[in-house]
């Protein structure tokens, strides 16, 4: 089996993630919170829909061998039933691994269980997720998007009341929506927008290779409007943040909850939406960089360009989404003012440099890899665990001493950063890329 160690790193982010879960139930039903059943169902129903529209992007929209096999002289509902059935199967085994874990772990605590009910309207809520998820990627990505009319109507519809029979009939109807539409969605793996290049008379002074690599990912950056996007999500991240430290604390939560960790929510949340920037201005450019250059690589290795010089001049346009993401720091003290600020600041670049050293190297080393989405996630819990290390570590120093701390934690992440860069180059002079061997042997 390819990437072990990814597959470790997945599988106990997972089983984290469950346990953790299950900790939060069990320490709510003793507490007495009254968690609404039905919030946690729209929350498991938006993640499976979410999942499956990205699985038909992934494997109908922009799969290559799709676009081959529909090519063959086969049935093309055949070949679109049978990509069907594997995504199908897939989100019910997701959800019967991940559910049967967690009760597994609410049994082990001793936690009474006997929803059988509800288990089974989760589930009916999964497969809707499914099948309304197929026709929202069929129908979003084809030149006819007025056909998710029905979908923007069964979503309303399940907002409105998701009660267990209504629930059946929303499969019912979303099973024949979706029949419906397939013939007609056939062309969504054709309708992909390219985008267009806008040609420009200024002339571009580039002084070094750096300085090219720089000017080269940035342009990407702006060209895929990837800028934009980062700067909106901070101001709604830095905002939200902020308004659940100012009014959320309060109000959303339990009283039990205020008294036993009520001094730790504004850091809660302040290690959340910062953790939540981070793994998107960071890590996903930070991989991206190098995951994008599958077929490209073997070009570079007969450029006269040093090695080093590459990973430095392409990570240094990280610089620019870092300032993309300074907007949540602004926002987050229009809400707080300057109490947080400094702590907030520090954290931002303490995970910032974290970031970077741990995605690069690893972009580095499974470019050209089917498991990029495998590599993100592994990334996102290593980034998690430290940065909850750090926090951690935080909490239990003196106040007099963390302004010494905020500063040598960063100088002390310095030379890693450096050592990150390096070990991102030695991987890229030795690894030659599939691509690289095909096109070498021609």
């Amino acid at each position: 089996m390819e990437n072990k160690i990814l597959y470790f790193l997945f599988g106990s982010m997972l089983i984290f993630s469950i346990m953790m879960m299950a900790g939060i139930t069990m320490f709510s039903i003793q507490e007495d919170f009254g968690i609404d059943l039905q919030d946690v169902l729209y929350l498991v129903f938006f993640i499976f829909l979410l999942k499956t529209i990205a699985d038909v992007h992934r494997f109908v929209v922009k799969s290559e061998e799709l676009t081959y096999t529909l090519s063959q002289p086969v049935h093309h509902r055949k070949t679109f039933f049978e990509v069907f059935l594997y995504i199908f199967w897939s989100q019910l085994g997701i959800w019967a691994l991940f559910s049967g874990l967690y009760t597994v772990f609410l049994a082990a605590t001793g936690t009474p269980l006997g929803y059988p009910i509800e288990y089974l309207q989760f589930t009916v809520s999964v497969i809707f997720a499914t099948l309304l998820g197929w026709s929202i990627g069929l129908h979003f990505f084809s030149s006819h998007r007025l056909r998710l009319i029905p979908a923007s109507i069964l979503l309303t519809a399940i907002l409105y009341s998701p009660a267990f029979p209504l629930l059946l009939i929303y499969c019912a109807v979303s099973l024949v929506y979706l029949l419906w539409g397939l013939p007609h969605g056939l062309d969504s793996y054709l309708f992909i927008e390219r985008k267009q290049r806008t040609p420009t008379s200024q002339q571009l002074t580039l002084t070094s290779q750096i300085h090219s690599l720089f000017f080269k990912e940035t342009t990407v950056l702006w060209r895929d409007r990837l800028l934009p996007s980062f700067v909106i999500t901070a101001v709604l991240v830095g905002g939200g943040a902020g308004y659940l430290t100012v009014f959320g604390i309060n109000e959303f939560s339990p009283e039990a909850l205020l008294e036993e960790l009520g001094y730790l929510l504004p850091y809660l949340f302040i290690f959340i939406g910062i953790y939540i920037m981070v793994i998107y201005t960071a890590v996903f450019p930070g991989l991206n960089m190098f995951f994008i250059e599958e077929h490209t690589l073997w070009l570079f290795r007969h450029l006269p360009l040093d090695t080093d010089q590459y990973v430095h001049g392409k990570t240094s346009s990280l610089l620019l989404c870092f300032i993309s993401s300074l907007p949540c720091l602004w926002c987050y003290a229009a809400f707080t003012g300057p109490t947080y600020l400094l702590f907030s600041l520090w954290f931002l670049v303490f995970s910032y440099l974290i970031c970077v050293i741990i995605a690069v190297p690893l972009g580095v080393r499974y470019v050209g890899k089917k498991s990029d989405i495998l590599v993100l996630y592994s990334v996102a819990l290593l980034i998690f665990i430290l940065l909850s290390i750090g926090v951690g570590i935080y909490s239990v120093i003196p106040s007099f001493l963390r302004g010494w701390i905020f500063i040598g934690s960063l100088l002390a992440l310095l030379p890693l950063l450096y050592s990150s860069q390096s070990l991102a180059a030695f991987l890229l002079r030795v690894k030659p890329t599939p691509e690289g061997l095909r096109m070498s042997q021609k």
